[in-house]
């Protein structure tokens, strides 16, 4: 297997790119930056499960392909049903769903192909039946945004 971590020297490191991003998922250990253009951004992410993580959204739609390892991922589906998923090798992140990374393999990789943000990004908590709590996270305040949209 190829160590990525050794094989990027020439990427971007992006974790003090976002330092004023407190919003990212702490489910992200590393990330690096192959390509960013004005319509989408390549990057690849070392993954990594905490406990307690906290469903959120993304500014962004992606698409995920696991290079080495793999996740469980829980998401919030309509009428708040949480579900669980193992994710192998692809998943397609809508910027409208939220979700959390509740396991992951060691040494877990994945190369994340996304748009560039088109809004601000999430976080719910406190499901009880029909409800939840929704708290919009902080964005840099060069970011401005369209109002959240999403499939609950």
């Amino acid at each position: 297997m190829p160590n990525f971590e050794s094989d990027l020297r020439g990427g971007k490191d992006l974790s003090s790119e976002r330092a004023h991003e407190l919003t990212r998922p702490s489910s992200y250990e590393r990330g690096f930056c192959l390509l960013k253009t004005s319509f989408f951004v390549i990057e690849l992410n070392k993954v990594t499960a905490q406990k307690g993580e906290t469903l959120h959204d993304h500014p962004w739609s992606a698409i995920c392909l696991v290079v080495r390892g793999g996740y469980v991922e829980r998401t919030l589906s309509p009428g708040l049903v949480l579900k669980e998923k193992q994710v192998r090798w692809f998943k397609y992140i809508s910027a409208t769903r939220f979700h959390a990374i509740i396991g992951a393999k060691p040494n877990t990789w994945v190369l994340t192909i996304r748009q560039t943000p088109k809004k601000g990004r999430g976080y719910i908590s406190d499901i009880e039946s029909d409800q939840a709590s929704y708290q919009v996270a902080e964005t840099h305040p060069k970011e401005q945004y369209e109002t959240n949209k999403h499939v609950l």
